[in-house]
């Protein structure tokens, strides 16, 4: 199994952004779309906790290795005061099971809503504050570099010829 550490440039701060930057997305589709996009709301949602759990590795033993399982994930760093509360343990289980979402499957389908979606959040929540202060720290809304690169708003350039 490949390990991904940190010192070969997967960074913690970068982890951390991308996966509350993907969960905010995800809870914002489920809450503003149609059901048509909640396959996708659904991996985002998958996604984003993933990298929030491979940001806490990162930081706490400098690598992970290459698995989209949340729960492996999550028991990995059980002795770093990760707990799920019983309330939210249906809830991670569905958020899990939606990286087989990754590839459409007609025989055996992910059922996926918003009905349970406040819960979702409860424990995304809930999961962040466990988080080590120094990760918290990253998450700063106003940040400007995601990525190596710089986020930014372009106005369109209309004097420039259209190529339709």
């Amino acid at each position: 199994m490949k390990i991904y550490r940190k010192d070969d440039g997967y960074l913690p701060s970068e982890f951390i952004k991308y996966g509350l930057d993907h969960c905010q997305t995800s809870i914002d589709i489920f809450s503003k779309h149609s059901p048509n996009a909640f396959d996708s709301a659904a991996y985002l949602m998958h996604l984003g906790l993933e990298q929030i759990l491979k940001a806490w590795h990162l930081e706490v033993f400098g690598q992970f290795e290459s698995t989209h399982s949340l729960t492996v994930l999550k028991d990995g760093l059980t002795a770093y005061g990760i707990e799920i509360a019983p309330q939210f343990n249906i809830a991670f289980e569905e958020i899990d099971s939606y990286e087989k979402i990754k590839y459409p499957q007609n025989v055996q389908g992910i059922e996926v809503g918003n009905n349970n979606l406040n819960v979702k959040v409860e424990l995304i929540n809930s999961i962040y504050k466990q988080l080590p202060e120094r990760l918290k720290q990253e998450d700063n809304s106003d940040y400007k570099t995601k990525g190596g690169r710089i986020l930014m708003r372009k106005l369109i350039d209309k004097t420039e010829p259209s190529h339709e």
